[in-house]
């Protein structure tokens, strides 16, 4: 029911950085980290019988997708990646959703996505930052999730708008809520 919340399923960590050195994106993942995680998701199976996952930021570090229930994809396209580019990130959101689907044999869900919006700014034409790229970035995005048969669902990051630390990314705070 719509106006009751419910657990689906327990996310045991968000978007874990596992190379052995966080600054070689191209490293190899840290064996260690993969059997911290695995014996993580063991323990919480223990616990309760519902689906357990951990969200990733890219495919590079979900290597320990195979030990869950369900591959939880984190993925900003248009946004982190592809900016202003949304017709490209969607095509990659399109590949990322089939490679882990295929790949792993598993439910996939994109478990944030969107891009930061100010309310009142305004163009023409849909630039970052506006109104408009927002609502056509959510929007596309969205009817993505909604059509995609390997696609089990989505949930938009985030409904309101916070405060974070400062960062060029960042304009004054995270933005993603919807305006």
């Amino acid at each position: 029911d719509q106006n009751r919340a419910c657990i689906i399923c327990w996310i045991v960590a968000n978007e874990p950085q596992i190379q052995t050195d966080p600054m070689d994106l191209w490293s190899d993942p840290d064996k260690d980290f993969l059997n911290y995680f695995k014996e993580v998701i063991e323990y919480t199976r223990t616990l309760d019988n519902r689906p357990i996952t951990i969200t990733g930021a890219t495919r590079r570090d979900e290597t320990y997708l195979k030990y869950c229930d369900i591959a939880a994809i984190n993925r900003y396209m248009g946004w982190y990646h592809y900016p202003g580019r949304p017709e490209k990130g969607l095509k990659v959101l399109k590949d990322d959703i089939e490679f882990h689907s295929k790949e792993l044999n598993k439910p996939v869900i994109i478990t944030e996505y969107g891009a930061d919006g100010f309310l009142g700014e305004h163009s023409i034409y849909p630039e970052m930052h506006t109104e408009e790229y927002q609502a056509k970035l959510l929007y596309e995005t969205t009817k993505l999730i909604d059509e995609h048969p390997l696609c089990s669902g989505g949930t938009i990051w985030a409904f309101c708008d916070f405060k974070t630390a400062q960062f060029h990314m960042r304009n004054r705070g995270n933005h993603k809520g919807g305006v």
